[in-house]
Parts: structure tokens; C-alpha cells; sequence
């Protein structure tokens, strides 16, 4: 699953906010911005994935466009 797919069904867990030791509001607001399209930072998605358990299965790769083999 990707980032996005994980904080939302980390961020759906019951009582979630206890193992993140974050406030219970703090779980409220983050719900209510991923359910209207509301900007979350993959760097906090990561931070609270993390601390609720969950570990990263693959590394980001990236491509330096100034490198690539399509640029003619």
C-alpha cells in the first residue's frame, strides 16, 4: 500500500491517538483533512506512521531529470 493508503487506515484505527500520544482532537482534525482533500505532508504522514508501528516497506527513488535517457 502506499503512504496515503496506510495513514488512512492507521489514522481510522480506534483510539489511535493513544499509541501516537497525541491528543484525541489532534486525530479528529487530521481525519476531517484527509476526508475534504485537505493538504497532509507526506513528512507527517510518515512521522505518525511510524510512531503507530508501521515500517517502510520500500525506499523513494528518484530520477534527476538532467540525467534521464528520454531527454533527447
Amino acid at each position: 500500500m502506499n503512504t496515503t493508503e496506510a495513514f488512512t487506515i492507521m489514522i481510522s484505527t480506534k483510539k489511535i491517538h493513544e499509541k501516537l500520544k497525541v491528543p484525541e482532537g489532534t486525530v479528529k482534525s487530521l481525519k476531517f483533512r484527509l476526508n475534504h482533500g485537505e493538504f497532509i505532508s507526506y513528512d507527517k504522514m510518515m512521522e505518525l506512521l511510524i510512531r503507530a508501528g508501521y515500517q517502510i516497506k520500500t525506499e523513494m527513488t528518484w530520477t534527476d531529470p538532467e540525467k534521464s535517457s528520454s531527454k533527447k
